[in-house]
Order: C-alpha cells, then sequence, then structure tokens
C-alpha cells in the first residue's frame, strides 16, 4: 500500500471510527463538516487518493457509498453488515461487505449477518429506519416470522404469512402499507430469518 499523507490518514481514520463506534460508513457531506471543508470537492480529491492507494473502494450512486477495503476490515469479530434492505417498497439488496456490528456476546460468529433498514413499514414491529434487522442464515421463515425476502434481485423485511395454495404474502407492521402476495412468476428466495434489532443512537 501507498503511504498516506497526514490528511489523508485523518480522513481515512474518521471513516473507520465512524463504522466502528456508529455502524455506518459517513457520507462525502459528513467528512467535509468533520474537518470543516467548505465543499465537497476537497473531501472527494481525498477519497479518491485513498481509492487509488487502495485503502478504500466506492459504489456510485449511493449516498454511503464508501467500502473500507477488505486488508483494513477485521473479519474475526463482529456481525457482518452486508447492506441495505427495505422495509417499504423492495429495493435493491446490496451485498457488498460494509463493517461489522460488534455482537458476538449475543449472535454466533458465522451464523448471523446484519441489514440495515431503509424505510418505515415496519416500525410497528420496533423496526425504524436506519435500524439494524439481525438476520439468521436459514432458507426457510415459518408462517407468522419476519423474514428477508429477495424477488427479483430486490429485498425487502416483511412478516411472511404462508398461504394454504403455497404463495406467500408480505405482511407491512405499518397501517399506511397493504400486504402483497409474492407473483409466481417472480424469482423468489428466502435470505433468512430476522432474530433481533440493533439501533445506533446518533
Amino acid at each position: 500500500m501507498n503511504k498516506l499523507t497526514e490528511k489523508q490518514q485523518q480522513i481515512f481514520d474518521f471513516i473507520l471510527t465512524s463504522l466502528r463506534e456508529e455502524g455506518a460508513i459517513p457520507t462525502v457531506r459528513e467528512i467535509a463538516r468533520a474537518f470543516g471543508f467548505s465543499s465537497t470537492n476537497s473531501v472527494v480529491t481525498h477519497l479518491d487518493a485513498l481509492v487509488n492507494k487502495g485503502y478504500i473502494n466506492r459504489r456510485p450512486g449511493a449516498a454511503r457509498n464508501i467500502e473500507i477495503a477488505p486488508d483494513y476490515l477485521i473479519p474475526e469479530r463482529g456481525v457482518p453488515i452486508v447492506g441495505s434492505v427495505a422495509a417499504g417498497t423492495p429495493i435493491d439488496a446490496i451485498e457488498n461487505l460494509e463493517g461489522y456490528l460488534d455482537l458476538d456476546a449475543i449472535y454466533e460468529p458465522g451464523m448471523h449477518y446484519a441489514l440495515r433498514i431503509v424505510g418505515d413499514s415496519m416500525i410497528e414491529a420496533g423496526f425504524w429506519d436506519g435500524d439494524y434487522a439481525i438476520v439468521r442464515h436459514q432458507p426457510q421463515v415459518e408462517s407468522g416470522e419476519i423474514g428477508v425476502a429477495i424477488i427479483d434481485g430486490q429485498a425487502t423485511v416483511k412478516r411472511f404469512r404462508w398461504l394454504p395454495d403455497g404463495n406467500l404474502m408480505l405482511v407491512p407492521e405499518n397501517e399506511k402499507y397493504q400486504p402483497f402476495t409474492v407473483d409466481q412468476d417472480a424469482q423468489f428466495s428466502v435470505g433468512g430469518k430476522v432474530v433481533g434489532m440493533h439501533r445506533v443512537i446518533q
């Protein structure tokens, strides 16, 4: 790896600290505010240098589009954060590793992963926008349980209701939203059973 300048190191350390303490990568605007930059262009310049030197990667089209390069993550501890999942209408599932939640004392390593909730359709079940759903790897979710449904490559958190005809109804926990049935022609898979929630207090 190429050596970082002092400012690049400070920004990289800030990203690591945010991920470790808040469970989320900071946005470009958050970095700009933290370092007193008058515009985000200065941040982008430093981030581009971190990309070129192999410390981070960036995903286009996302607000929190910074990923720590694998060499700088600590995989031996924590529940992996593998992206975001909708609690409203389905959104594209993001499968890239974003970091770890230090929850080993509660959840068995290797058996669980975390998804950041986007939306409000599960608020009556205690899941708010920005919370982390803790998901156990398993191929089936029983009727009445909350699970991750992946439909045509998109993911959503809902309560599963298996109908007598074998179809699956996905039920939100917010009266503003209506249940919907998975189309028989859709490509569907179970992403696992939601077994817990983690909230990062800002």
